[in-house]
């Protein structure tokens, strides 16, 4: 029962590797916000400003990231490929870094209790 962990970690590791027989472009696209989201987590995790504005944060970035996913579903991969890539990686990025500086400079004053 000790390997069981392991043995699915793997299999879930695996799993992708047999697409990359044809159409491994696509999945490029799913890691690119998997590193994203590791990053958001651990930044998220590193700042320090209080629970409501991590949770805000964390709402916005989760958001966009839905919303830029629904945004490009109906366009060909093909064709759009670099435009989609770079918009999974940057436009959350881009949003969270904004609503993190109007967090920061709006909501000082009663709130901050550190």
């Amino acid at each position: 029962m000790n390997h069981l962990p392991r043995t699915l970690f793997s299999i879930l590791f695996l799993i992708p590797v047999s697409a990359f027989a044809h159409g491994e472009e696509v999945l490029l696209t799913f890691f690119i916000q998997a590193v994203s989201i590791i990053f958001f987590l651990i930044i998220i995790i590193a700042i320090k400003v209080d629970l409501r504005r991590k949770l805000i944060l964390t709402g916005i970035y989760f958001l966009t990231s839905f919303a830029t996913f629904y945004l490009t579903n109906s366009w060909p991969y093909r064709e759009n490929m670099n435009k989609i890539n770079l918009l999974v990686a940057l436009v959350p990025a881009i949003i969270f870094v904004i609503a993190f500086l109007a967090l920061k400079s709006r909501l000082k004053g009663p709130i901050d209790s550190d």
